[in-house]
């Protein structure tokens, strides 16, 4: 089984990857076919003008490979798989009210929005724009909802875009206390409601 989500291979290793060995799995959809099939000939055209040049001589596998990551994993592609995995970090939070709320709103938003998130084929920043329109069009109540949702990765999101390094892997460090204090809060909740409806 192929995760969805998780982290982008940690570089620099010499052997460049493709498809589910380059974690190209998108967060949102599971698909990966076809940006392994984009994203392959990138890299062939990355390193054959260094092997050709280089042919019959000794290779530096290590620049070959950066320049392969490179090829594969572009700054603006971390960026928005990085957007991918926050939206599928709050979706694996929003409760089947949550959920049936963000995909109304989520297929109501024009279709090279919602299409170009799932093909992948919105840059960083339209992924961006995606979200503001998401929050534009959902219903006042489920905006708070979402908002409220989102903030335990937002640190760590915002970290790894300025840098434009997402494949490093993060460090435990503010957004993991949030979530945890966020994951205690909506169980205090549950208790209290189980309580009250006891007690009813």
């Amino acid at each position: 089984m192929i995760p969805m989500g998780g982290q982008l291979p940690v570089i620099p290793q010499n052997v460049v990857g493709v498809g589910g060995a380059a974690g190209m799995v998108h967060p949102s959809t599971g698909y990966m076919i076809a940006r392994a099939l984009e994203t392959a000939p990138s890299i062939v055209s990355a390193v054959a003008p260094y092997l050709k040049a280089h042919r019959g001589q000794k290779v530096d596998l290590a620049l070959l490979s950066r320049k392969g990551w490179a090829a594969a994993w572009p700054t603006d592609e971390q960026r928005q798989w990085g957007f991918m995995n926050l939206g599928m970090q709050i979706l694996c939070e929003l409760d089947p009210q949550g959920l049936r709320s963000f995909f109304r709103a989520f297929f109501s938003l024009d279709d090279w929005l919602w299409g170009g998130y799932l093909s992948w084929r919105l840059s960083a920043v339209e992924c961006v724009v995606m979200g503001l329109a998401l929050l534009q069009v959902a219903p006042l109540r489920f905006r708070g909802q979402l908002v409220w949702t989102a903030l335990p990765f937002l640190p760590e999101f915002a970290r790894a875009w300025a840098a434009g390094l997402l494949w490093r892997a993060p460090s435990p460090g503010v957004s993991l206390r949030l979530r945890h204090r966020w994951k205690a809060e909506q169980q205090q909740k549950l208790e209290q409601r189980s309580n009250a409806e006891a007690s009813a």
